[in-house]
């Protein structure tokens, strides 16, 4: 029954308090170290995942280049696996850092000030709400990695991804999920359990990706490759298959071409040593002999003369002791060789000379102040020298990236010549440019450069940030200053706050986190540096909380 007694309740509320107060004064110090250590321990996992998945969609994306039509599908629903979690653990890193900044950070050993504390958590988290987001975020992306996989597979995303609506504690009681993780729970245990919210997600993730690499990899082939009528009955020799290296079935002129013949499975890779590959003339005669390592025989391909190719070699399990019958006649001790197990193979694929090219991948703008990609391909010819020229700034090469950097506006001309083996030269490409400035910058706050914000979202920011829009390079701008003006949507007032840099801090911080619907925050004399070191202010950015 509610109280309508308002002194009872502030005493109930006080005494709640004072648990609080005892449990935390009773509370271990080791409690934060623990948790600590586990956080970290968990955030160091999430990196390896990273990078693993990140491999995978890589394997994928190459495997998917060779052949978009039968891979491009898998490719994209990985793509899409990745900006599905991406999405979830980036919200749930605002909610920690928004946790650990309100809590007052770190302390110089590395552990939280205010681990130990459960009401910033339970008042943030569990009281606002945001408890029920961070279940429903984790259950929307739960629900649209499911409609990646079949049905016998879904069903692993429920032992990873933990969203039922309620929980049981040890002590038998059950209790709502948001309340089970954050109500009353010290901040320490609170920042784990998000990065373990995040770790589940990367092993979702992780699930999802080798599930389709998977499927990829079962069924690659090397469109390039015709496999001969085998003569053999041998499984292992039937199960040999061959994809094909980097760049594909077609190279440049001098550009390496590697074929890569490869037993399937770590089984079979450990019978490596009993199988060979043959490449022979159309004679019939033996060139070479590949052996295979870690399961693959690498086969180089002839690229140094323009035109259609062919190899012809065949995979060939190389005689045992078991495959030699003893045989006695007449008292002589003979040996009765059985039939070598091969398959024969012919490998299909054109050297072009390639032409020269001096291009832009969109455009051919170029911006003043700025590193402006360039595409310069140049012919594999050994007997010639190349130069490359830039009527308007200067060029500079990065691996095998070309950037031009102009100064002026106008008319710019990039050239490539060739010395040929007598000395003289002549310009083999041409292409103009036109130089301009940089478009005018904008400001933004969490991608967003004007319109509505939801309060809860809009005190999670940090700052704000300066692009350039449609542009693919990604010129360095610095925020100087600027004004933070909070307009109150009841009429309490209009406050001011100057910001130096580009993060919230201080007062205009605590403007930030007085948003409420109805209010108004305006950006305004932005003032900012530019790449090419010239300063300049930009266009106010408005933002109406909602």
């Amino acid at each position: 029954m509610k109280t309508t007694n308002p002194l009872r309740q502030r005493l109930v509320n006080l005494l709640y308090l004072l648990l609080i107060a005892y449990v935390v004064l009773i509370m271990p110090v080791e409690f934060i170290e623990t948790y600590t250590d586990l956080n970290r321990s968990l955030e160091r996992a999430n990196y390896r995942l990273d990078a693993s998945n990140e491999k995978v969609l890589k394997a994928v994306q190459t495997i998917s280049e060779y052949d978009s039509a039968r891979f491009g599908p898998a490719f994209s629903q990985i793509v899409r696996t990745r900006e599905i979690t991406r999405g979830a653990i980036e919200y749930l890193d605002e909610i920690k850092v928004r946790l650990v900044e309100e809590s007052g950070g770190y302390n110089r050993h590395g552990h939280l000030d205010s681990g130990l504390d459960p009401l910033l958590p339970t008042r943030m988290l569990y009281r606002s709400g945001k408890a029920s987001e961070i279940k429903s975020t984790i259950e929307e992306a739960k629900s649209e990695l499911m409609l990646i996989l079949g049905d016998q597979q879904r069903r692993m995303l429920d032992t990873i991804l933990v969203t039922t609506d309620t929980l049981r504690k040890s002590t038998g009681i059950v209790f709502e999920w948001e309340k089970y993780y954050f109500d009353n729970v010290p901040l320490a245990a609170v920042v784990t359990i998000l990065s373990k919210f995040q770790h589940d997600l990367r092993i979702a993730e992780s699930a999802v990706m080798s599930s389709l690499h998977d499927l990829s990899e079962s069924y690659l082939e090397f469109p390039g490759v015709i496999v001969m009528d085998t003569v053999t009955e041998d499984p292992l020799i039937e199960d040999v298959f061959i994809d094909k290296g980097l760049p594909g079935d077609t190279y440049n002129l001098g550009e390496e071409g590697i074929a890569l013949v490869r037993l399937p499975s770590v089984s079979k890779k450990e019978l490596e040593s009993d199988f060979e590959v043959i490449i022979y003339d159309e004679a019939g005669r033996v060139q070479r002999r590949v052996q295979f390592q870690d399961g693959v025989a690498r086969i180089e391909l002839d690229t140094d003369s323009p035109g259609e190719k062919v190899v012809r070699g065949l995979v060939q399990k190389m005689p045992s002791d078991t495959d030699f019958e003893e045989v006695t006649e007449d008292g002589d001790l003979t040996f009765d060789m059985r039939r070598t197990a091969e398959r024969p193979f012919e490998i299909k694929y054109e050297v072009k000379e390639q032409k020269p090219v001096i291009n832009q991948e969109k455009f051919n703008n170029l911006y003043i102040g700025v590193d402006n990609p360039i595409n310069i391909v140049k012919p594999s010819r050994e007997d010639r020298e190349y130069n490359v020229e830039i009527s308007n700034g200067e060029l500079h090469k990065v691996g095998d990236q070309y950037y031009a950097r102009v100064n002026r506006q106008g008319r710019v001309r990039i050239s490539l010549t060739e010395t040929r083996a007598d000395g003289t030269k002549r310009t083999v490409a041409e292409q103009s440019f036109v130089a301009r400035n940089l478009p005018k910058p904008v400001a933004q706050i969490h991608n967003r450069t004007s319109g509505e914000f939801a309060a809860s979202l809009f005190k999670l920011q940090n700052g704000l940030s300066v692009k350039l829009e449609d542009l693919d390079i990604d010129p360095r701008y610095r925020i100087i200053d600027y004004e933070v003006v909070y307009i109150n949507g009841e009429g309490l007032g209009i406050f001011r706050e100057s910001v130096q840099g580009s993060y919230f801090s201080g007062k205009s911080r605590e403007l930030i986190d007085l948003a409420q619907p109805g209010d108004i925050y305006v950006f305004d004399n932005i003032h900012i540096k530019g790449p090419d070191g010239t300063n300049e202010y930009i266009s106010p950015l408005i933002i109406n909380i909602q």
